[in-house]
């Protein structure tokens, strides 16, 4: 039997050592000597202490044999042993004593198995269940912790010895056991629970969590309690919810948006047709989305649009996108109309999208053509000025000759009559003469009346502001591609002045043509060019009203102001000198006044017009 039995023991993988009251090894079984590389007759009545245990663990071995030599049995500890080679193995014992015919302890027998792996490897997981970024816990049946990693423990803030053994309720909280323990009691019932939203934690305050709750089984498959793994997600959420509110506000303001706003895949299709493309194509949503966008487009841009988005897709070079320019687009009812086009590119998901910015600019056509045609209609005033100009100072000089020839001929005539010269032919040439000197003398005279200013019949209530903003609007683009701001600064309320209104925008207009002009003729220097326009009502000249048109350009020297409002004075390379003399014509005809005073940079023109009451 005893033979036996040392035979299943030597082939067994379980260590079996015995050990006398002196703590000596009595039997070393197979087990053992292939663990240690110790032979049974190396050990036999060696002390077990000194030979297989650590120094370390000597003493706290020692302790668990005395309390096996009192009857304290059975017993389960862990130890480790030291082989041959020095390395450590982590044994598992279950212990008890062999007892003599008095009842007294006579021997100890271990029995043990070696754990050093398995120990290793729930190291290994704790480590690693430790550091997962994700809280895990163990419940048993009663909602008790009975273990919890260092992730839990460190988000609510309290060692594993305030954790292990208490009731979940103390440690989330009334508040939050509320809302998760359906879960847990599901999970204890044998079923997955998964719960995701808000809880307020008695530790951390109110949390999104994801958590999930999955049923823990005994060897035999019983429920013994629930494994919990939760992920806070609060920042998550925050940011979740911060992007939602942004999307919100993006989806706001393309609906509310002016423009029309497209977005197109990089196939054409349209992905997005916002409210202001409804309101400018005339097309709804659902007519456009998932079609080509070139049903925007007339021809031949449309059958051309998808070479053009094939061909940047394979060169990434840009023709359009990022850079603005002008387009016809199609409406609905496949009428056209201009528009500026701005393209941007982004992506998403990996796949190339396009977003069109759309504005019509049909208005500002519109505003353009009626400001060329008001532009037109000045130059022609400017141009019947100039000539009324001219023909003023023509015909008085020519006038004169004219007058002598009359005077000749009639001189002639009269020797005629006193018979000093024959009469006939002479007569009837000097007859003639007399006849075409009066024609182009009437011709002249003709002329100048009507050329002449505009009659005090022509002069009529006219609000100075709206004509200078009228002014300023026909120098937007011209001034601002050539760097000069204009700016204003209009007086409210300013009564009402007695001119012709297309005179005084001719009058503003010529001298703000005449500053920018001025800018281009030096040697812009100046940085900041700008022109003012200013109006007030004259506190030193009652019933007047003052229209101020200022620079910092260039300036005027003193040999032109002192004949800056005579006729063919110029600072120009191709003018004509006649501009200046013209507005001084026009404001005195209604019986305004016209002055340049020295500024100690750039130049002031100050107009005074006469308010109606």
């Amino acid at each position: 039997m005893l033979d036996r039995l040392q035979r299943i023991l030597g082939a067994s993988d379980l260590l079996v050592v015995i050990l006398d009251l002196s703590g000596r090894i009595q039997y070393f079984n197979p087990a053992c000597e292939r663990l240690t590389g110790y032979d049974h007759e190396e050990v036999l009545d060696q002390e077990m202490f000194g030979l297989l245990l650590p120094v370390e663990q000597r003493e706290s071995v020692r302790l668990v044999f005395e309390q096996l030599k009192a009857g304290d049995f059975p017993n389960e500890h862990e130890n480790i042993w030291v082989t041959r080679e020095g390395d450590h193995r982590q044994i598992h014992w279950h212990n008890t004593a062999e007892t003599g015919p008095d009842g007294r302890v006579s021997r100890v027998i271990g029995t043990g198995i070696d754990v050093t792996d398995q120990r290793e490897s729930e190291h290994s997981l704790k480590t690693i269940v430790d550091y997962v970024p994700a809280l895990i816990a163990r419940l048993d049946l009663q909602y008790r912790f009975i273990f919890t990693n260092l992730a839990y423990k460190e988000w609510f803030g309290l060692d594993a010895s305030e954790i292990v053994g208490r009731h979940v309720k103390e440690i989330l909280g009334e508040a939050a056991f509320e809302i998760l323990q359906p879960h847990f009691a599901r999970a204890l019932s044998g079923q997955l629970s998964v719960y995701d939203g808000e809880v307020p934690y008695a530790y951390g305050g109110i949390r999104f969590i994801h958590g999930i709750y999955v049923p823990q089984y005994d060897e035999v498959g019983r429920v013994e309690g629930c494994i919990i793994t939760a992920v806070d997600l609060s920042e998550q959420y925050r940011l979740s919810r911060k992007l939602e509110a942004a999307r919100h506000r993006s989806d706001a303001m393309l609906a509310t948006a002016a423009d029309a706003i497209v977005t197109i895949d990089q196939h054409g299709l349209v992905d997005s047709f916002n409210h202001g493309a409804v309101n400018m194509f005339g097309y709804r949503p659902e007519e456009v989305i998932g079609k080509n966008v070139s049903m925007l487009m007339p021809e031949p841009y449309a059958s051309r649009h998808d070479e053009f988005v094939a061909r940047y897709l394979a060169t990434g070079k840009k023709r359009v996108i990022g850079i603005g320019r002008e387009v016809m687009c199609r409406c609905s009812d496949g009428s056209g109309f201009p528009a500026e086009l701005s393209i941007g590119e982004f992506e998403e998901e990996g796949q190339i999208r396009f977003t069109g910015f759309i504005k019509d600019i049909s208005d500002r056509r519109e505003a353009e053509k009626t400001a060329r045609e008001h532009l037109d209609e000045l130059t022609h005033v400017t141009r019947l000025s100039s000539m009324g100009e001219m023909a003023s100072g023509i015909a008085h000089e020519i006038n004169q000759p004219l007058t002598a020839i009359v005077t000749t001929a009639q001189a002639l005539i009269r020797l005629l009559a006193g018979n000093r010269l024959a009469p006939g032919q002479l007569e009837q040439s000097l007859n003639q003469i007399i006849k075409q000197g009066q024609r182009a003398s009437d011709v002249i005279h003709e002329m100048r009346r009507f050329l002449k200013k505009t009659d005090q019949s022509d002069f009529g209530p006219e609000d100075t502001n709206e004509h200078i903003v009228t002014i300023l609007e026909l120098f937007g683009h011209d001034a601002q591609s050539r760097a000069v701001a204009i700016e204003l600064d209009l007086a409210p309320d300013l009564p009402l002045v007695c001119i012709n209104g297309i005179q005084l925008e001719q009058v503003v207009f010529n001298l703000v043509r005449n500053a920018i002009e001025a800018f281009d003729d030096s040697d812009r220097s100046v940085n900041d060019a700008w022109i003012l326009l200013s109006t007030r009502t004259c506190a030193d000249e009652p019933g007047m009203v003052e229209i101020c048109v200022r620079d910092n350009g260039p300036g005027i020297s003193d040999e032109v102001r002192a004949r800056l409002f005579m006729p063919f004075v110029t600072t120009k390379v191709k003018g004509m000198g006649q501009g200046l003399s013209i507005c001084r014509s026009i404001v005195e005809a209604c019986g305004g006044s016209i002055s340049a005073p020295i500024e100690q940079r750039g130049t002031c023109f100050r107009i005074r017009l006469p308010a109606i009451d």
